[in-house]
């Protein structure tokens, strides 16, 4: 709107758009009827007569269904772009929900599977935690006893895992070379007296991991491991 005149106006541009036509054929029927006003580098500004000139000349070649009025035009247009921005905008918002729900479906499966994993393996996880709790020491013969193993000190000795010792006062007892200390330990067994005299030979247990090991590398072949002793 022109402020001095208290005119309405509009550009080529927005009459194609309110007409409903390309902007060349706007600016074409503008140079037919007003070819004084179109000056290079300048945006041509229509006023309200000119632009209800310009409907009457494009209905006449058809180029238009109906008349379009200055008000008609400006309303078409101004409605034209808010469906426009709206449109967009739900477009927007759609897109994001679908992103949203395609990426809420991902997370569920991830998380779904670590669920089923961990309840496949919870079970073994007790299993193991209860038979690797290296607090829990087990006798070595007891064990042995337990898995099969007869000649258990003979079978350990053979294979390199426990030597022969004495003690000060001369007494055997076996010790665990120290690559196998996570299997088995040596402690002090109870007092025994001979001869009104007090003695405490060692003794070799077995950890929560020891009883494991020890049933893999010889629960399956005892048979044989004996036989070749």
């Amino acid at each position: 709107m022109n402020e001095l005149t208290n005119e309405k106006t509009m550009t080529v541009k927005e009459v194609a758009g309110a007409l409903g036509i390309s902007y060349d054929s706007a600016n074409n029927a503008v140079k037919r009827l007003f070819p004084n006003i179109i000056k290079n580098g300048v945006q041509t500004v229509l006023g309200e007569n000119q632009v209800a000139c310009i409907s009457k000349e494009l209905k006449q070649n058809t180029q238009v269904t109906n008349q379009m009025t200055f008000e008609a035009g400006s309303k078409v247009k101004n409605t034209t772009t808010e469906l426009e921005v709206l449109g967009n905008a739900l477009k927007a918002m759609t897109d994001l929900q679908n992103l949203y729900n395609q990426k809420e479906a991902e997370y569920k499966n991830i998380i779904a599977e670590k669920d089923k994993k961990i309840i496949e393996q919870k079970p073994k996880a007790d299993v193991y935690d209860a038979i690797c709790d290296s607090s829990t020491l087990q006798d070595l013969q007891t064990v042995a006893q337990t898995i099969g193993i007869t000649n258990v000190f003979k079978v350990l000795i053979a294979d390199g895992i426990i030597k022969k010792e004495w003690t000060k006062d001369g007494t055997l007892f076996y010790r665990p070379y120290a690559d196998y200390n996570d299997y088995l330990v040596l402690k002090d067994g109870r007092p025994y007296v001979v001869e009104g005299i007090s003695h405490v030979r060692p003794r070799i247990f077995v950890t929560g991991k020891g009883i494991t090991w020890l049933t893999k590398k010889y629960g399956n072949n005892i048979s044989t491991t004996t036989k070749n002793i």
